[in-house]
């Protein structure tokens, strides 16, 4: 896991190198003649090759300070990760009962719906059988 981190710190520290050097080459090419290209694009050259030498020594101390951030920020986020998935799970927990309870209330409802209209009928038998009677 640490060296995937490392691996990806150094990928993306050469991504954006090179993205810096290529717009340094591209705003040189555009500014210079045709007639002078060979001559610049040795300069240039040279110019990569001395930046890439003192890049490498500033990223080998710059990388044992970031791989040390990046490794404290990634155990705090481990540690929020582990508190909200405990959480997560409680509330998941928590859902599916209040779910199994509002489904039983509902069938219950029916029950009771029934119930309502079974004794209504009853009670319209009751009340046109008194009036039979009298």
């Amino acid at each position: 896991m640490i060296a995937q981190i490392q691996r990806k710190v150094k990928k993306r520290r050469a991504e954006n190198s090179l993205k810096r050097r290529y717009i340094a080459w591209e705003d040189n090419a555009s500014s210079t003649s045709n007639s002078s290209d060979s001559e610049n694009e040795e300069a240039n050259l040279c110019l990569m090759a001395n930046h890439d030498d003192s890049d490498s020594e500033v990223n080998s101390t710059c990388n044992e300070n970031d791989y040390d951030d990046l490794y404290d920020a990634f155990q705090q986020l481990l540690v929020k990760y582990s508190k909200l998935d405990t959480s997560h799970r409680k509330l998941k927990s928590d859902f599916k009962d209040l779910q199994s309870k509002f489904e039983k209330s509902l069938e219950e409802e029916e029950i009771l719906k029934n119930k309502i209209s079974i004794l209504e009928n009853k009670e319209k038998e009751i009340v046109e059988c008194a009036s039979c009677k009298s």
